[in-house]
């Protein structure tokens, strides 16, 4: 919905409501429902992380403002963890931490995209990525995966994208925003594809900016491979992470970006205007993060694959509900059967079923028809949750 307002500016108006602020009202609106909207695993943040944050508070190094781009020890260990986990060559003078990786892609967008920019994403598409374009003046070209085939990756879909910008923008895409593990879709990339998305954008000089903050959640031997690893691709990329999902930490507010050093320093002015910095306390935090062992990562993910596994059999018995398994992130993105749309399907399970969802209408046109899912949830929650929806199966007409 367009908002109205007299005086609001013009990008404000074209986003309307966001779909994140539908999801609040519903959460105030229905507050003993029970909630398969969360984005983060169900389990506490790793203790270590809580007395980093108190030592570092006691000892009166958070009380006053950091660098603008970040604590110089968390770029160190940001840089270590892309070059080890990512494959990622990284200096310090590359890394901004920024508040969450939202802050990081808003930064990306203003960095790169001008007003009547066209921007390719794959669709559906995170509500963010979304807004950020529009915010930014540029307009999208949804490049739409294959459904019937778990959301598959085609690379012709590129091309077909393309053409379609010229004849209706009239002009070439500028960007292309890359969210991998997908988010709402549950899938991800393999590297035969994102090989064929460097090669597209190398061929037509796209930038690139890449949202990856589900790294950490591939399943059934599927791996998470970073675009920026791929040399040529560095000096137009703009990559973006989060510690919230790895660490249950979202409240902290702890993202960052890398890129070519040139961009970087660019990213600072803005990130300078918006922020000035992250809070030291919440750096020390995210330092602390950093350090956490491998084992902890790896239960998290255990229990994680559990949930996963409860979700897939549970909706398996639905009959509103058409789900293909998830083989990465933390959602599922069932069809629902027999709906007029996705936001009256929601708000109606909300009021009758007392279970909140997210509509899929908010992840674009292809996500119409379907609701996303948490499976990050304590397992408990889930399984209450699938209880109530079978009841109201029971109860709905045909």
């Amino acid at each position: 919905m367009m908002l109205s307002t007299p005086g609001l500016a013009t990008r404000i108006r074209l986003i309307g409501t966001s779909p994140f602020a539908r999801y609040e009202h519903l959460t105030h609106k229905y507050p003993q429902a029970v909630n398969l909207c969360g984005a983060v695993p169900g389990v506490p943040v790793p203790p270590h992380i809580h007395e980093a944050v108190v030592k570092a508070v006691g000892d009166g190094l958070a009380d006053r403002y950091g660098a603008v781009p970040g604590l110089p020890k968390l770029q160190e260990a940001i840089c270590n963890k892309l070059r080890e986990v990512n494959g990622i060559p990284t200096e310090p003078e590359q890394i901004v931490v920024t508040v969450g990786a939202s802050e990081a892609l808003s930064i990306a967008s203003l960095l790169l995209i001008e007003p009547g920019d066209v921007v390719m994403m794959l669709s559906p598409s995170y509500p963010s990525h979304i807004e950020s374009v529009i915010l930014a003046g540029g307009r999208v070209a949804y490049v739409p995966l294959l459904e019937a085939d778990q959301w598959r990756f085609e690379a012709e879909a590129l091309s077909i994208a393309w053409e379609h910008s010229l004849k209706e923008f009239e002009r070439e895409p500028k960007v292309l925003i890359l969210c991998d593990p997908l988010n709402p879709t549950g899938s991800c990339l393999s590297w035969e594809s994102l090989s064929e998305i460097a090669d597209f954008a190398l061929k037509h000089e796209l930038w690139v900016i890449t949202d990856e903050v589900y790294e950490d959640y591939c399943f059934e031997g599927n791996t998470h491979f970073s675009l920026g690893c791929i040399q040529e691709m560095r000096p137009r990329i703009i990559s973006c992470f989060s510690l919230s999902k790895a660490y249950a930490m979202p409240g902290w507010r702890v993202g960052y970006l890398v890129a070519d050093a040139s961009l970087s320093r660019s990213a600072v002015t803005i990130h300078d205007q918006v922020a000035v910095c992250v809070p030291l306390a919440s750096q020390y935090a995210a330092l602390a993060a950093l350090s956490t062992p491998k084992e902890w990562l790896s239960g998290v993910r255990e229990t994680v694959i559990s949930s996963r596994q409860a979700l897939v059999e549970g909706f398996s018995r639905l009959k509103f509900f058409l789900l293909a398994q998830p083989t990465s992130g933390l959602f599922g993105f069932p069809a629902i059967r027999g709906a007029s749309g996705s936001v009256q399907f929601v708000e109606q399970i909300a009021e009758e079923a007392g279970v909140l969802l997210f509509p899929g209408l908010g992840f674009g046109p292809s996500g119409e028809g379907h609701v996303r899912v948490s499976f990050g949830v304590q397992k408990g929650v889930l399984e209450e949750a699938i209880e109530r929806l079978n009841v109201w199966e029971t109860r709905a007409p045909e």
